[in-house]
């Protein structure tokens, strides 16, 4: 008998099938050991567009923390051969509702998650992308898709997903939410501010920074090993804690279990060199901090605080331009800056380039299918009748 979804997830035994020349089991949240977090860890290494919130230590973190009523499943597909991971995705049920009501699949996360998608050695795993959409369809026999939310979609692998949707006959549906401000390193030269920013901003920068440099020099520090890291984590959970976030109750510190959870996950990830702090200092003072998360050639801006005795020069915009006009330099070995941020952020108007960000859909079963179209088809409806009205 084929395993469906809930018996894998309540299972305390492994499920497997093998497909192709792959063997691909799911691992229910309760049976994930030191064995398979480290081939987790080593999987992540050498997955193609690096996403630090899909490594073993963010992820468990925050089901540890933030989603412990969750039934998570961890899904591995693995070489028939050597036994190597080639991909790996983390999962829940969705919740059912009156606006979905099929039963789905949807990528776990949390609410400190800005990035989903899936792991996958895009090396080594041709063909690993196709057997976990096929080992998801033939053995949840209670669901009839799946939702891969805040996804890049100008990414290697958001390509290879839909190829392989496709070549499995599936249906794809891809929405693009929001254009995400970004830095690519590699592009950014001496020149690059005069060519992107308007001579009222590069006017409004040059004024701020000089007050700012009344106060003593200004520089940029960066705290990469475990012990800087834990040292600069305080400095920026005082600032964030400090600043508007705090009074709004969104700060790492307004609740306990957030707390927890940046701090166990910051220490966790610190250790194998995925944490990056960025401070702008005036003299010994901090005035900004920001929490990065790295993996592979990938950098994301996760979260900022900064100190609101000099609000009047905005350190935060300060502290962002510094990575902009030191990227080329100091984070040559990224790729790709993530702003994490909305479309409309203030740094829309510094860091000129964007990324697509948005949700994917894949259906598997025709009742899906005709749920999905019957959607589009009311929000069609709704947006007809909002703009007669109008």
């Amino acid at each position: 008998m084929k395993p469906t979804v809930e018996n894998v997830l309540a299972s305390a035994r492994f499920s497997s099938q093998q497909v192709n020349s792959h063997r691909v089991f799911a691992v229910p949240q309760s049976e994930i050991d030191a064995q398979i977090v480290r081939r987790w860890h080593a999987l992540a290494v050498r997955s193609c567009d690096g996403n630090p919130f899909l490594l073993p230590d963010f992820v468990l973190t925050s089901w540890k923390y933030l989603a412990q009523n969750d039934n998570h499943v961890l899904i591995v597909v693995e070489n028939s051969v050597d036994g190597s991971w080639l991909a790996a995705g983390v999962f829940k049920p969705a919740q059912l509702t009156l606006r979905r009501p099929i039963p789905h699949l949807v990528s776990s996360q949390c609410r400190h998650t800005f990035r989903t998608g899936l792991l996958w050695d895009a090396e080594r795993g041709a063909g690993a992308l196709d057997s976990m959409l096929k080992f998801l369809a033939d053995s949840a026999n209670q669901t009839a898709g799946l939702k891969i939310p805040s996804v890049r979609m100008d990414s290697r692998l958001f390509r290879e997903l839909e190829a392989a949707v496709q070549r499995q006959k599936y249906l794809w549906r891809a929405t693009c939410h929001r254009q995400v401000p970004c830095i690519f390193p590699q592009i950014v030269s001496d020149d690059y501010v005069q060519r992107h920013w308007s001579k009222n901003r590069r006017k409004s920068h040059r004024r701020n920074l000089a007050q700012l440099a009344k106060h003593g020099e200004v520089s940029l520090s960066l705290a990469r090993s475990p012990g800087d890291v834990e040292l600069a984590l305080e400095t920026f959970l005082r600032l964030e804690a400090n600043s508007w976030k705090g009074e709004a109750g969104t700060a790492c510190l307004s609740t306990t279990a957030d707390e927890a959870f940046i701090r166990e996950m910051v220490s966790r990830l610190s250790v194998q060199g995925n944490v990056i702090i960025s401070e702008l200092r005036v003299g010994s003072r901090v005035v900004a901090a920001a929490l990065n998360l790295v993996a592979g050639t990938s950098f994301y801006a996760f979260k900022i605080g900064w100190d609101r005795d000099f609000a009047s020069v905005g350190p935060g915009i300060l502290h962002e331009c510094e990575l902009l006009l030191q990227s080329s330099d100091r984070f040559s070995e990224f790729t790709l800056i993530d702003s994490c941020s909305a479309e409309e952020s203030y740094l829309a108007d510094y860091w000129p380039e964007r990324i697509p960000i948005g949700q994917v859909v894949i259906c598997w079963s025709p009742l899906s299918e005709v749920a999905l179209n019957l959607r589009d088809a009311a929000r069609s409806m709704k947006r007809l009748l909002a703009s007669l009205w109008r």
